[in-house]
């Protein structure tokens, strides 16, 4: 009998961050969660569709403004010894980094990481990943969920995380300076529609 993706188990538990960066470069997309390795299959074209439309409106964003630098998935950010992640799209503010910070996996904690539920990822995206940002001091934290059409954003308060809600169809980060996400264009643009 099959299991449900959701259920997918960690192919190795106890493993660190240096064995991580060990393996080889050929090897499926994985990430490292609290010691677990977790394989990941490709994601589906609605899955890139949204880290294509992130992409294009931070980037443009960024490159305008030089509020900072993101980066879409695969990038590998370690957190600690135990857990290196994939986010989806990873920003850091412009000031932040030095270029040993970036030049290989990301070694500072992004200030804004995105991620979009897949079938497999849902628990690890709204509970795990959540609680792992959170603990390590990610500014905000924003998901994606493509089959419910939802966005939900998360902005680090006393450490720890609360959902704010968008006003008026927008959502104003304080993450990625001057950026305002356009609830109702993002869905349209994901679409392929502009």
């Amino acid at each position: 009998m099959l299991r449900p993706i959701e259920n997918l188990a960690p192919v190795r538990r106890g493993m660190t961050a240096r064995e991580y960066f060990a393996l080889p470069e050929n090897h499926p997309r994985c990430e490292l969660i609290e010691g677990e390795l977790w394989m990941a299959p490709a994601p589906f074209t609605i899955h890139q569709d949204l880290v294509r439309t992130f992409t294009r409106l931070l980037d443009t964003h960024c490159l305008r403004t030089g509020c900072g630098t993101m980066w879409p998935a695969p990038v590998d950010v370690r957190f600690d010894d135990g857990t290196v992640l994939q986010p989806d799209i990873v920003f850091i503010r412009a000031g932040r980094a030095r270029e040993r910070d970036i030049r290989g996996p990301v070694v500072i904690v992004p200030d804004l990481c995105i991620e979009i539920v897949s079938p497999d990822s849902s628990s690890r995206d709204h509970v795990r990943k959540r609680r792992i940002y959170e603990r390590h001091g990610v500014a905000e934290y924003w998901i994606a969920d493509p089959r419910e059409k939802l966005l939900a954003f998360y902005r680090l308060r006393h450490g720890r995380y609360e959902e704010i809600a968008p006003r008026a169809g927008r959502y104003r980060s304080e993450a990625v300076p001057g950026f305002t996400l356009a609830l109702a264009r993002f869905w349209r643009e994901a679409r392929g529609k502009r």
